[in-house]
């Protein structure tokens, strides 16, 4: 039997993230700044033996699904109808990413395994197609094949790279993660948002031009307050603990905290040469044993993975 092949399924941040509006599909057109960070699942493929009875996945967290509520099954049943193939597949999945946490575990393990299956494969599937698989499977599984940092507009489709930007203006750069023992559903925090109404959806151009200014004081030297996310009040006025958190954390240690996504997931921005020793401690007196607190790093790569695509 052929060896495991070994593959990275990387967490991702939003370090700007606004909602501009509804679409006639009813779907939420955003605007958002993402970055990759060297912390995620780790999931092992290869091909089954002839023979194997079905595709088959194992996951070492039991509160997993393994069955097709699982989004790499749901990624391997939509690349096999778009490019049918006879051998079956084995995956095993490590689980290091929370569950609803707004770090896009599920989209990243999807993403990493269609971009894998591919080359596996051979290669099948030119860019559009391989974005538009990733697209059926969520929306924001796409920007997973996207360069990081990368900037996500419309409802996922538009994805680019930030023009004029340098390696080093994030490279110098860590980020403190946590994530409560507690869950957020997106269901929940868009339901939340949406009756609010126009009071928390913004311009499009006025997004855009505070993204702009994020990207320049990235360039000019970092400042934590340019970092934002619509969703941060909402989650705020629920969970006293979050409250707490972003209150102090400018008090106590001049530092600010922002929530990642829609999830309770969030991140202090730190100089890469800083202590996160006594934020941590902090942290782990508010939040408790059961958190999740580490350190992570920013993952450079201004070319997006399906840069060299050769056919």
């Amino acid at each position: 039997m052929e060896e495991l092949r070994s593959v990275f399924c990387p967490a991702k941040l939003n370090l700007f993230l606004d909602v501009n509006g509804i679409d006639g599909n009813r779907f939420h057109r955003l605007t958002s700044l993402t970055v990759r960070v060297d912390f995620g699942d780790k999931l092992w493929l290869r091909f089954a033996e002839e023979g194997a009875d079905g595709d088959f996945l194992s996951c070492d967290v039991a509160e997993i699904p393994t069955d097709e509520r699982n989004s790499l099954l749901r990624a391997l049943e939509l690349f096999r109808q778009v490019f049918p193939f006879p051998r079956r597949l084995e995956m095993r999945l490590e689980k290091n990413i929370p569950v609803r946490s707004g770090l896009g575990g599920g989209s990243s393990d999807a993403a990493q395994l269609i971009y894998t299956l591919n080359r596996m494969l051979g290669q099948p599937l030119d860019r559009k197609g391989l974005i538009d698989l990733a697209a059926a499977v969520g929306r924001d599984c796409p920007l997973f094949l996207g360069s990081s940092p990368c900037i996500v507009r419309g409802t996922g489709e538009r994805i680019d790279a930030p023009e004029n930007f340098q390696a080093d203006d994030l490279a110098h750069m860590k980020f403190l993660l946590f994530k409560p023992i507690f869950d957020v559903s997106t269901a929940w925090a868009y339901e939340v948002l949406d009756r609010s109404g126009m009071r928390k959806f913004i311009s499009e151009k006025n997004s855009d031009g505070a993204l702009q200014s994020l990207l320049r004081n990235m360039r000019d030297g970092y400042r934590s307050g340019s970092f934002r996310n619509v969703f941060q009040d909402i989650l705020c006025e629920k969970f006293m603990e979050l409250q707490r958190i972003f209150v102090d954390l400018p008090e106590y240690f001049h530092l600010d905290g922002h929530l990642t996504g829609t999830g309770s997931c969030g991140f202090v921005p730190m100089e890469e040469d800083a202590d996160s020793g006594p934020v941590q401690s902090y942290l782990r007196e508010v939040l408790g044993e059961g958190a999740l607190i580490r350190e992570v790093r920013p993952i450079i790569d201004l070319r997006s993975p399906l840069a060299d695509l050769v056919f």
